[in-house]
């Protein structure tokens, strides 16, 4: 699974995807739960990366025992069926993380 990526540049982002460039600052390497562009139906924006379950009371996903939890890396067969992506998987809530490169230290 991967953990750090390179995002593409705006000005890329604006011309591949046919949207405005995404406005916010994010780093030339983006990690868990850091901010990163991505392109949804409405265009192009920065948001962090990572699913935050609507139950989480904070930008950190964490377990009801305190544990941080893992939520930048999805398995296919799970999404459908596990209680951390099983609702925004339903609604149809999907976005493009535009990546040049990608690496797992």
């Amino acid at each position: 699974m991967c953990n750090l990526y390179a995002p593409t540049g705006p000005e890329k982002i604006s011309m591949r995807f046919a949207v405005s460039a995404p406005v916010g600052a994010y780093a030339a390497t983006v990690a868990p739960l850091k901010p990163g562009p991505i392109v949804v139906p409405g265009g192009a924006l920065v948001a962090q990366w990572g699913l935050i379950p609507p139950n989480s009371s904070t930008r950190v996903p964490m377990l009801p025992t305190g544990q941080r939890l893992s939520t930048n890396n999805a398995r296919r067969e799970r999404l459908a069926t596990a209680p951390t992506y099983r609702a925004a998987w339903m609604r149809g809530q999907r976005c493009i993380i535009p990546a040049d490169s990608f690496d797992e230290p």
